[in-house]
């Protein structure tokens, strides 16, 4: 799995704030900008193998949790209907695992706002210190957790061979249990539970899976809790998401969106 985590990365069951959770095999992404995770089995910064060290990832389940804001308090988005958010968090995971390495929120590129089509900017990377800057009228994405599994070689949740029906199983096996809240201003926003479309993959040369010629083509499906807001107005919104898993520890994290 994949994730971005924040400055301090952990996972317990009294409080913390962090932005990368470690737990069997998987991985999670949270805002914050250390990102740096090594260890067979765990739920880490990059994936259960360090994608800083080989570049290689032993499970391609990547799971990120993305601390955005949401418009004006959490009024929703006319347009945010569950297909539409499922297309959206697709473009998000497509732009980043199709990003190379240097540059890859998962590689060397560090947390960063992964601006999308229509206006959309997804914040994506690990830690509580993460802050966006963006224009008026722009529209968060929200992702308070998601986790994309893939046909690459060396992910446990899909791997080579798997098809459409055995990835979006194995997603949503990955997320059961898994209960995440967002605030905006104090203000609760409600995530909506949404699967993306079979997405195809063509990863750079340089890529965070170390994959080699037609090894760079894959499929990818992505299940997660998410919100998309109206166009935003300027000022400052602190978001803040706690998401529980089913064996009772949490993760807390805090981002800054300004809107100028």
């Amino acid at each position: 799995m994949i994730a971005t985590p924040p400055v301090t990365a952990a996972r317990s069951s009294g409080s913390c704030n962090v932005s990368v959770v470690k737990s069997a095999g998987s991985l999670h992404l949270l805002p914050a900008p250390d990102l740096a995770w090594e260890g067979a089995a765990n739920r880490r910064y990059w994936g259960r193998r360090s994608l800083h060290g080989g570049h290689t990832m032993n499970r391609v389940v990547r799971c990120l949790l993305i601390a955005v804001v949401a418009f004006c308090l959490v009024a929703p988005s006319a347009s945010a209907a569950p297909a539409s958010l499922g297309k959206t968090l697709g473009q998000l995971w497509t732009t980043v695992l199709e990003t190379p390495t240097p540059d890859n929120p998962f590689g060397d590129g560090g947390p960063q706002c992964v601006v999308l089509g229509g206006k959309i900017v997804a914040p994506f990377g690990g830690g509580d210190v993460l802050t966006c800057t963006v224009k008026a009228g722009t529209r968060i994405f929200i992702g308070g957790w998601t986790t994309e599994c893939s046909t690459f070689a060396g992910d446990d949740c899909g791997g080579p061979g798997f098809n459409e029906a055995q990835l979006r199983a194995a997603a949503e096996a990955a997320d059961a249990g898994v209960t995440a809240t967002v605030t905006i201003n104090g203000q609760p926003v409600a995530l909506s539970s949404v699967e993306t479309g079979l997405l195809t993959i063509h990863l750079p040369q340089d890529n965070i899976f170390g994959a080699k010629g037609a090894e760079r083509n894959g499929l990818s499906v992505a299940h997660g809790f998410v919100y998309l807001t109206d166009s935003l107005t300027p000022g400052t919104y602190i978001i803040q998401g706690h998401v529980v898993f089913p064996d009772g520890s949490f993760i807390d994290y805090t981002t800054t969106i300004i809107v100028q």
